[in-house]
């Protein structure tokens, strides 16, 4: 066969052309866990709802109602009213 390609064997036959680490690296120049900022007031997840951290629509409470029905709703620069809920179920289910 003419032309064979050489597969190397060894990671050292490897040309190293992305920069990949390839010794110990100094941390000096990264943030100390001193440096970062308070978060001591953020909401802590285990007093979160399930669906904040699930992300599962099925895991929210108080679901609006898509089974049909008519929703009162009122746009003035189209001039729309009361559209059929089962229109927005649809257009909700594609979406999804």
């Amino acid at each position: 066969m003419t032309n064979k390609p050489t597969i190397p064997t060894k990671v050292s036959d490897l040309t190293n052309d992305s920069g990949y680490l390839t010794e110990h690296q100094s941390l000096t120049n990264y943030a100390l866990k001193s440096e970062l900022p308070d978060i001591s007031g953020k909401a802590n997840s285990a007093d979160l709802a399930t669906v904040a951290t699930s992300g599962d629509y099925n895991d929210l409470i108080n679901k609006p109602d898509s089974t049909g029905g008519t929703v009162s709703y009122t746009e003035t620069t189209t001039g729309i009213t009361n559209l059929d809920a089962t229109l927005i179920s649809t257009a909700l289910r594609k979406t999804a």
